[in-house]
């Protein structure tokens, strides 16, 4: 059979059964919009006392709830775990009690002897009264249906919003997700998303980017990733996913909703939510293994304290080490996180604090496989070494975060932050440049000790007024990061890229000998700088019953740069720019479950410099702006969530002009335009039945290009099809079990702007099954997780021009968690 055939029907077949599950909603419409008639919660309360149980069941679910001491004295309340109504929930807490629920008024209930519709006179004690906190920016969006993804996420400086009122593709994942799928990194939870695709992985490879994306064909950065909301805090390495309550990913570019990212990635922003405590005590703790033998523990430990339990501390602490999946290859990783919050009736206020450090030997690479004038390659084994056992690794890095929101009436909030983050890594690791088709190669050795430095302050006011039948948002927010950065290339020592270079075979590697480090140094001195200052104004404007919103934005970014001399540290570039991007976007809701959106959205990225021999070397030009038109359709189905969107992204790139007299100039007249198509659904497709997944399909072009050459081809690293589909399924013979599988498919992408060289579609496939019992009292969780199944060597995705990188091999993981 010919292989190119059959990856391209298997893609078919995923991107049929995404696009059959999302079309064949009308038949089960009737059964889901009957059902969303009453609102139903996903809980997860654990048995325990019956008072705080009642008290938890009444903050999750925004109601009030009065009853004495004496009623709930000495009573214990069954765990309530699923999806209920407000009614059913209570059923479930008081089953043998002896007590029942009577609903008052809306919202609001009291508890009575059963069987008596009226409390006695001995139900007339003191009462208990609990009420839901009130939402604010620092609150965490209810879950959906299913717990693996979120009702809401962050929408940069308009804070938490419903994902069926945002004009644009978002979505958040969960830490129910984080933990059944057993993931351990950003590119882990990502993974799950059909717009995007992982080009590097923090854990396991050298690359200075750490986790790299590439989101609607636009590549994001680790360093880009918000903390919390905020930039500059989050590792420029890898997250510890594990430590985290959410992971959101806003598609499309977003300088007017969260500023300019460091790297300037305008594919996406990703923003990650560190845990807080809950009102239920937690001790958790987690051991786990990976293939080949690499073996971890995981502790997480929530309490919170004080009068109505304001004072919340969640500590989290991971370490693991040992063997991966690819031979002769170990990572050692330890982190401790402390989250402390505080809530009162005006005032939220939080810190987060972390130190993570992390040892990889026999890194797979720092940016994969060059392709030097070949245009094929076939992937090698996926578990087979082809770096050096002595090649190494070291990244550590701290962080710590403050916030506080203070509500200085019912309609207007002040709000800030102050944070920073340090890293300091070193790196012993190859580049390899394949230079035939049979695997021959020469690697280039390099020493790569350096630091990264950031501070970030934010700070800002939003409230809401209203102008005759119009509700406004109003959002005002000032923030900047200033990042001071040093790395070596080894040019102080006269080496320049590459102090020891030798010929091998990926296919065959050969060892080579440990070169000695004497006379290089580990502490650099700075070699740039970074200041983004921004300020931003924002009004969502609903009005019709807030049938229509609208968002009208503008934020001013200044972009300064400076560049110094690592020998003589004497300042040898300097760029102060400044730019102006709007946002506007219209949400309109001709039904309570269904939106229909319209947006238009830029991005902002740092200017280039000219290199190489032109004629204008060293010029800065001024920041990139990248505009996005997006549109799409959002439909809540009450158990089901579906959403369609249709994007364009126009992005500005540097090219070399041949002036007057045919000597080269590198202006910034070039452009790339992806337009694509994307499909979404999430949530409970029938009873004890999940999915997640969807399908995306993206051309890519080179509008303008050096001399109009490569004008009309697809952009390089850039497939034009993307399915995903996971699948949960917890059978009902056995309570406690499920089973689930996850498709991975991407198309073709091609490596050069000549469309002449290209790697082929690949599709991977995931499985699991997680068991849920009791022991000794306790819930204990058993997960077992097979990534690549088949074991299949591919290429994941190819950047920057001939560089390959490599898709992991198939990896076992296996964990034990209980709850004491």
């Amino acid at each position: 059979m010919n292989h190119h055939h059959y990856r391209q029907r298997t893609l078919y077949v995923a991107l049929f059964l995404v696009f059959s599950a999302t079309t064949a909603i009308p038949a089960l419409a009737a059964d889901v919009s009957e059902a969303s008639q009453v609102k139903v919660k996903q809980y997860d309360i654990p048995a325990g006392e019956l008072a705080t149980a009642l008290q938890i069941l009444a903050s999750e679910a925004g109601v009030t709830i009065t009853f004495t001491p004496e009623q709930t004295l000495g009573k214990q309340a069954h765990a309530l775990r699923g999806h209920y109504s407000i009614d059913q929930a209570f059923d479930v807490l008081l089953v043998g009690s002896g007590l029942a629920i009577k609903k008052n008024y809306p919202n609001q209930y009291s508890l009575v002897q059963s069987g008596r519709a009226m409390p006695t006179q001995s139900d007339t004690l003191p009462e208990v009264r609990v009420t839901a906190q009130a939402e604010s920016a620092s609150s965490i969006p209810e879950t959906y249906a299913g717990g693996q993804v979120a009702k809401g996420a962050r929408l940069g400086m308009l804070g938490n919003q419903d994902i069926f009122d945002t004009p644009f593709n978002i979505t958040a994942y969960t830490s129910d997700l984080i933990r059944n799928q057993q993931a351990t990194s950003l590119v882990d939870v990502v993974a799950n998303d059909p717009s995007v695709r992982v080009t590097t992985n923090g854990l396991t490879s050298a690359a200075g980017q750490g986790d790299g994306f590439m989101i609607r064909g636009l590549r994001s950065y680790s360093s880009d990733v918000l903390f919390d909301g905020v930039a500059g805090i989050a590792m420029i390495n890898t997250m510890p996913v594990e430590t985290l309550e959410r992971v959101e990913i806003l598609k499309g570019p977003a300088a007017m909703l969260s500023g300019m990212g460091q790297r300037g990635g305008v594919g996406g922003t990703i923003n990650i939510v560190p845990k807080r405590a809950e009102d239920t005590p937690l001790n958790r703790l987690t051991l786990s293994y990976q293939s080949d033998r690499h073996y971890g523990t995981h502790v997480d430990i929530g309490r919170r304290f004080g009068e109505m339990k304001k004072w919340g501390v969640r500590f989290n602490g991971i370490y693991r080490d040992g063997e991966t999946a690819v031979g002769g290859q170990s990572r050692e990783f330890s982190v401790a996180t402390l989250g402390v919050d505080f809530r009162d009736e005006n005032l939220r206020a939080s810190m987060d604090m972390g130190f993570q450090n992390t040892k990889t030997h026999a890194p797979t690479g720092a940016g994969g496989l060059y392709l030097a004038s070949i245009s094929s390659l076939k992937a090698p084994n996926a578990e087979k070494q082809i770096s050096q056992d002595w090649e190494y690794t070291k990244n550590k890095g701290e962080y710590l975060l403050l916030k506080a929101e203070y509500d200085v009436s019912n309609d207007w909030t002040i709000y800030g932050g102050l944070g920073a983050n340090w890293n300091k890594y070193q790196w012993l690791s190859s580049d390899i440049a394949v230079t035939s088709p049979t695997g021959d190669a020469q690697v280039n050795l390099y020493y790569y000790p350096g630091y990264s430095n950031r501070k970030s302050i934010q700070a800002g006011i939003r409230g809401t007024l209203k102008t005759g039948t119009l509700q406004h948002q109003l959002n005002a927010q000032f923030s900047t990061l200033r990042q001071e950065s040093g790395y070596s290339f080894g040019d102080e020592y006269g080496y320049g890229y590459g102090f020891m270079s030798w010929s091998t075979n990926i296919y065959a590697p050969i060892t080579v000998s440990k070169p000695s480090l004497e006379g290089f140094s580990s502490n650099v001195s700075k070699t740039d700088t970074l200041e983004l200052p921004t300020f931003a104004l924002s009004d969502t404007v609903s009005f019709l019953d807030d049938r229509v919103t609208t968002i009208i934005g503008v934020r001013h970014q200044q972009v300064k740069a400076n560049g110094y001399d690592l020998v003589s540290s004497a300042r040898t570039q300097h760029y102060d720019e400044s730019a102006i991007t709007p946002s506007l976007a219209v949400v309109f809701k001709p039904q309570d479950n269904l939106s229909l959106y319209a947006s238009y959205i830029e991005g902002l990225s740092q200017g280039p410099t000219a290199s190489g021999n032109v004629t204008n070397r060293n010029e800065l030009f001024p920041p990139i702006k990248s505009k996005q038109l997006e549109t799409g359709v959002k439909l809540d189905l009450g158990k089901l969530g579906l959403t369609a969107s249709l994007f364009q992204i126009t992005q500005p790139n540097g090219i070399n002009v041949a002036n007057s007299i045919g000597n080269p100039t590198f202006k910034v007249d070039g452009e790339q335009r992806n337009r694509g198509l994307e499909l979404n659904i999430f949530g409970e497709v029938l009873p004890h039945v999940r999915l997640l997944g969807g399908a995306a399909w993206t051309d890519a072009m080179l509008t303008k290009t050096e001399n109009g050459t490569n004008n009309g081809h697809d952009a390089p690293g850039v497939p034009r099809r993307q399915a995903n589909l996971s699948v949960e399924w917890d059978p009902t013979l056995l309570p406690g079990l499920t089973l689930s599988g996850r498709m991975l498919a991407t198309s073709r992408q091609y490596i050069d702007a000549e469309n002449q060289a290209s790697i082929p579609g690949w599709t991977r496939w995931d499985i699991g099954v997680r068991y849920t019992t009791q022991s000794w009292g306790h819930p204990v969780t058993l997960r077992g997780n097979i990534e690549n199944l088949f074991g299949r060597d591919y290429w994941a995705s190819t950047i920057d021009g001939s560089w390959l990188i490599q898709g992991l091999p198939r990896t076992l993981l296996l964990s034990a968690t209980i709850d004491f």
